[in-house]
């Protein structure tokens, strides 16, 4: 039923951006998948000096690298939850039930 834009740009997800008529709960997967690399890395995912540049970094899905020294306990959720939260196709995101299941 969404059908407006609002909130932080480099939380949004690529199909937001791209006016895909798809809002449901995978976008929020995204976000999530945002989130958790900034608790993880203490950056944000996405970044730039500029919109444009959050915005296409996001339409490719070209988000920064896990730091060397990334806690162990991070490890798990930077090298296997993260990345499929982040996937540019909405339908391949993991889903929540799987993310709690682990």
């Amino acid at each position: 039923m969404a059908s407006t834009k609002c909130g932080t740009p480099a939380y949004m997800a690529p199909e937001t951006l791209e006016d895909v008529p798809v809002y449901n709960h995978t976008a929020d997967l995204w976000s999530l998948g945002c989130v958790l690399f900034e608790i993880c890395t203490l950056k944000q995912a996405f970044s730039g000096k500029s919109l444009r540049t959050i915005l296409d970094k996001i339409s490719r899905g070209e988000y920064g690298p896990a730091p060397a020294a990334a806690k162990i306990a991070h490890l798990f959720l930077l090298k296997e939850t993260i990345p499929r939260l982040l996937k540019i196709d909405h339908k391949s995101r993991i889903g929540a039930d799987t993310i709690l299941s682990r």
